[in-house]
């Protein structure tokens, strides 16, 4: 299962259908505070984040489920509008282990999903 945080649920939508058809079961929440309620009760292979979700945005999210000892072994990708060297920094200082510019058309989420898949992440 791998999870979703995107405020925007368009484009959340997309980005769940562009992952589901990849063969991933994929479960979206729209806001940080729900991705930690569901967090609860599942432990996901993978956690795409949207660096502005909700009541709790992406770098705080991570940066809480990094140092929770049940999750801190699940990839978390985050995924922003602005990619400057500042933004990569606080994605690493939160131990993130992606960060990707979020596009319209979803092309370095996938590219980075389609890797991280590749690369063993099933």
């Amino acid at each position: 299962m791998i999870l979703i945080v995107e405020g925007d649920l368009s484009y959340g939508q997309r980005l769940r259908d562009s992952i589901h058809q990849l063969g991933e079961e994929v479960h979206l929440v729209l806001d940080g505070l729900e991705a930690l309620r569901w967090l609860r009760n599942f432990l996901p292979k993978l956690i795409v984040v949207d660096q502005t979700a909700p009541w709790i945005d992406g770098f705080r999210l991570c940066r809480l489920i990094k140092f929770h000892k049940r999750q801190q072994q699940v990839p978390v990708l985050l995924m922003g509008m602005v990619t400057d060297e500042e933004h990569r920094r606080l994605a690493n200082a939160v131990k993130a282990d992606g960060y990707v510019e979020k596009q319209e058309d979803l092309g370095p989420v996938m590219q980075w999903v389609r890797g991280w898949l590749a690369g063993g992440g099933k």
